[in-house]
C-alpha cells in the first residue's frame, strides 16, 4: 500500500495478487484528525469487489451516507477509483475537510469468501501529515 496527497486530493494505491478466481473484497478506510483532536473529524470508507481482474462494483460510505460508484451531485468531491492489477483511489481532499498541521489516515483489509486475508498496515494506520509544501521540504 502507497498512500500521499498534494494540494488537492489524497491518492491510495495497493498492489494485489488476486486469490485466484474468487472475488476479492477490499475496504480502505481514511480517517482525517484535526491537530490535538481525541477522534477523526470525518471517517470515510471504500469497499470494492475484484473479480476475474476486473473492478466489479465499489461504494464510499461516510457516517451519514452511501455512494455507489462516484455517486455524489457534486463532481469536485467525487472520487476516481480505477483497476488494473493495482488499486488506484483518489480522493478530494476537500470531502475530508482536513486542518493544516492535522493527519489522514488510512488502513486496507481484504478478504475473500468472508475470510480475512490480510491488512495494511498489518498493525495499525499509515499516517499522513497535512501540511505545506514548504514545511514538508524542511521536514524531509
Amino acid at each position: 500500500m502507497h498512500a500521499g496527497i498534494d494540494e488537492k486530493n489524497l491518492y491510495v494505491r495497493v498492489d494485489l495478487k488476486p486469490p485466484g478466481n474468487a472475488a476479492l473484497q477490499l475496504t480502505i478506510n481514511i480517517e482525517s484528525w484535526n491537530p490535538n483532536a481525541n477522534a477523526p473529524s470525518t471517517r470515510l470508507k471504500l469497499e470494492a469487489t475484484l473479480a476475474a481482474n476486473t473492478l466489479m462494483e465499489w461504494r464510499l460510505a461516510d457516517e451519514k451516507s452511501e455512494s455507489n460508484g462516484a455517486g455524489t451531485s457534486d463532481p469536485n468531491l467525487a472520487p476516481e477509483v480505477r483497476f488494473a492489477k493495482i488499486l488506484e483511489l483518489s480522493l478530494p481532499l476537500e470531502r475530508l475537510r482536513p486542518r493544516m498541521d492535522g493527519k489522514l489516515r488510512v488502513c486496507v483489509a481484504s478478504s475473500s469468501e468472508g475470510l480475512p486475508l490480510d491488512s495494511l498496515p498489518p498493525n495499525g494506520w499509515l499516517e499522513l501529515l497535512v501540511a505545506s509544501e514548504e514545511k514538508l521540504k524542511e521536514l524531509a
